[in-house]
């Protein structure tokens, strides 16, 4: 969540409104790092007429992308597979972010949209 809003250029305080889904929802059931992909992805769509439809394109393209290579279920990815160890959570990080760069290029270029409020130094 927080490369994301570095690569929009966003607030970070922002990864405060995701504390409880990007690594710590505790459930064992989607993957922290999926869902705060989500919201990245819904974040730097926000705020112009085709956003909502760009947003659904990217996390079609996030969500193919994500079931190539791990289950969407944190307990599932923990488990690993034959073919594939349990990565550490900072390693599937890292790939969450590689795979998110390139769908958030188009978006985040987009002047229309969102953008949201820095506090200025007092």
């Amino acid at each position: 969540m927080v490369s994301g809003l570095e690569y929009l250029d966003e607030p970070r305080e922002l990864e405060h409104v995701a504390a409880l889904f990007c690594g710590g929802m505790g459930l064992g059931d989607h993957c922290g790092f999926y869902t705060g992909g989500l919201i990245v992805i819904g974040l730097a769509a926000a705020g112009y007429p085709e956003g909502k439809n760009a947003a659904r394109k990217a996390r079609a393209a996030f969500t193919e992308a994500w079931k190539k290579k791990w289950p969407l279920i944190c307990r599932e990815i923990r488990a690993g597979t034959p073919e594939r160890k349990a990565p550490s959570c900072a390693a599937l990080g890292e790939e969450a972010g590689s795979l998110l760069g390139p769908l958030l290029e188009p978006l985040a270029a987009d002047s229309r949209r969102a953008r949201f409020a820095r506090k200025t130094p007092s």
